[in-house]
């Protein structure tokens, strides 16, 4: 029989399985992410946070960014589901980009792979989750009268506190089948060419495409190719690395999410080739 101890570190309890290694170890501190188009210059992530502090227990806030692009749901389901799996299971994911305006809207909770998502129902599980997440919830919490801009505080943040607080989902939501959809850019293939679009601009302006991998040696088949776009620029070789060409140079790869990349070794690839988010990228097989 396995025996299960605890041993106690400062505040908060790891339970772990002494016929296992250390990687199996279990943190029991409740793990809450936020993302965000709210910014850092004004009050509003600071009240998120200080909600939740007040209504949860030993809670650990991870912020994912609150830098999305204002309203792009786009943007915030590229940005978390990039990271999200690195978290560990039973981790609460809490989404606050475009709920402006929407005061009529549902709040939904979804679980997929063992993590849980709060979001307003504006179409971002849609595109987090490439159509419809393990399971999907509404949230049953009465509404209060708040302004709008602070709706978020009186649905998602008691929710998830209730979540991490050790709270069933039965007790804060109710199943639902269908939710709003909203579709992201797909890539054109045909039997000589994928017209890709500007998916993403990072931070280091590297230029992430709506085109993953799998996609791209599909199209393929083994041949050559030519990654052209603006200002009759052309990239025809995948490099494994940023340091596989000189500084100042351009390049391509797959990055770590998988998908193809234009970038600049030292170099910012947005500004430098004209490229911006939205924008066509032709590639060639011959």
């Amino acid at each position: 029989m396995l025996q299960i101890t605890s041993k106690t570190y400062d505040s908060f309890r790891i339970y772990t399985d002494e016929n296992v290694d250390n990687n199996s170890k279990t943190i029991s501190m409740p793990i809450i992410t936020l993302t965000s188009d709210l910014g850092l210059t004004d009050h509003y992530v600071a009240s998120i946070k200080g909600k939740i502090f007040s209504e949860c227990n030993n809670v650990q806030i991870v912020d994912v960014s609150h830098n999305i692009q204002p309203y792009n749901i786009g943007h915030a389901a590229f940005v978390l589901r990039d990271c999200y799996a690195y978290f560990p299971a039973n981790t609460i994911h809490l989404i606050c980009v475009n709920n402006e305006g929407l005061r009529d809207v549902n709040y939904l909770l979804a679980k997929h792979q063992s993590q849980y998502f709060l979001a307003a129902d504006n179409g971002m599980f849609s595109i987090l989750f490439d159509g419809m997440a393990d399971k999907t919830f509404e949230l049953i919490f009465k509404e209060k009268k708040s302004e709008i801009a602070f709706a978020f505080l009186d649905t998602i943040v008691p929710a998830a506190c209730a979540l991490a607080n050790g709270g069933s989902v039965d007790s804060i939501a109710r199943p639902v089948s269908s939710i709003r959809q909203m579709h992201s850019v797909k890539p054109s293939i045909g039997e000589d060419y994928i017209r890709a679009n500007v998916l993403y601009i990072d931070h280091f302006e590297n230029v992430i495409l709506n085109v993953t991998k799998q996609q791209f040696e599909k199209a393929r088949q083994g041949r050559n190719f030519y990654i052209s776009f603006r200002r009759n620029e052309v990239i025809d070789r995948i490099s494994n690395g940023y340091s596989n060409t000189v500084e100042g140079e351009k390049l391509c790869l797959f990055n770590s999410s998988g998908y193809l990349e234009i970038a600049i070794n030292h170099g910012k690839a947005s500004s430098l080739l004209g490229l911006n988010e939205g924008e066509s990228v032709k590639i060639e097989f011959k």
